[in-house]
């Protein structure tokens, strides 16, 4: 899947008219945060074909790092100041390329082109039943997953043909249920 380029225009639109929005904040009584991140994980894998394990192994976070092509990570949230609702949007998009030359017995010298896109984004509705200065608040709303990959199988040596293609798109649509206790250090 490709991320169309109105939708990121219209996001990035957004953003830019969000400090003005705050701006306006002591007229609207609105809260707003905006919180770009970035998610330092290692990821395991399992490959298999037809049932027959192939491969298993661990991605460090260097190595992801190395790989990634493009990561926009963001949490947004607005609500009534002292107000007892907040509407949330956190959105994370990533996407990986990689290439690997390998041998393979009784085959010859095959190249991988692997791709990767994964878009995950959550939208809920969070109940501060202290309002928002006590700190705990429980949250409802939906998760969006979309997931695809391609790896290019290239034989090298010894005649340079072509192995095939392996693609996958899948997308998930869950439920999202959660509670969390936000605490300010100080109050900048």
């Amino acid at each position: 899947m490709i991320l169309p380029s109105s939708l990121l225009h219209s996001f990035l639109l957004v953003l830019a008219f969000i400090p003005i929005a705050a701006q306006g904040e002591e007229q609207s009584k609105l809260n707003w945060s905006v919180t770009p991140y970035i998610w330092a994980t290692k990821t395991t894998y399992d490959l298999t074909a037809d049932g027959s394990l192939i491969d298993t192994g661990v991605i460090s976070f260097d190595e992801l790092m190395d790989t990634t092509d493009t990561s926009f990570q963001v949490a947004i949230e607005a609500g009534r100041a002292l107000g007892h609702w907040s509407v949330m949007v956190d959105i994370t998009y990533i996407e990986t390329s990689d290439d690997d030359t390998f041998t393979v017995p009784d085959l010859g010298v095959v190249r991988t082109d692997s791709k990767s896109e994964q878009i995950y984004a959550d939208v809920a509705i969070a109940y501060w039943p202290w309002s928002e200065a006590g700190g705990m608040s429980v949250l409802a709303g939906i998760r969006y997953t979309d997931l695809d990959d391609e790896t290019k199988l290239r034989l090298v040596e010894p005649d340079g043909g072509r192995l095939g293609n392996l693609t996958t798109e899948r997308d998930f649509t869950d439920a999202l249920v959660g509670a969390r206790y936000i605490f300010r250090l100080s109050d900048r």
